[in-house]
């Protein structure tokens, strides 16, 4: 059974964001097509949070994990970061375009 998966406030900016700067940039089928492989990108979270895909960050925060698009099977350069919360529930805390610095735009926490 999938996980339940809840966007954090930057996440759903973020997402806004890279949606509306394809839309800008390529029109808006390119736009439509990123917003469908970000939404597969989040279902291969909701399906397997801990699967080998995704990748341990717990050097940015602890519990903290992320899924890029193109391990996803997606076209696209954006990374999902994520923690698990509780049983069957994921927090998606952002979601950067991976030319980002991850630790300029996540919560602070150990380093």
């Amino acid at each position: 059974m999938p996980w339940r998966l809840r966007l954090a406030e930057p996440a759903e900016a973020d997402l806004r964001e890279a949606v509306a700067w394809s839309r800008q940039v390529f029109g808006e089928a390119q736009a439509a097509r990123y917003r469908l492989a970000l939404r597969a990108t989040a279902m291969a979270v909701r399906q397997d949070p801990f699967g080998p895909l995704t990748r341990g960050q717990e050097a940015l925060l602890p519990g903290l994990r992320s899924l890029h698009m193109r391990e996803a099977g997606q076209r696209g350069r954006h990374v999902l970061y994520y923690r698990a919360e509780d049983a069957g529930r994921i927090l998606v805390l952002r979601v950067l375009h991976d030319a980002m610095d991850p630790t300029r735009h996540l919560p602070p926490g150990p380093r």
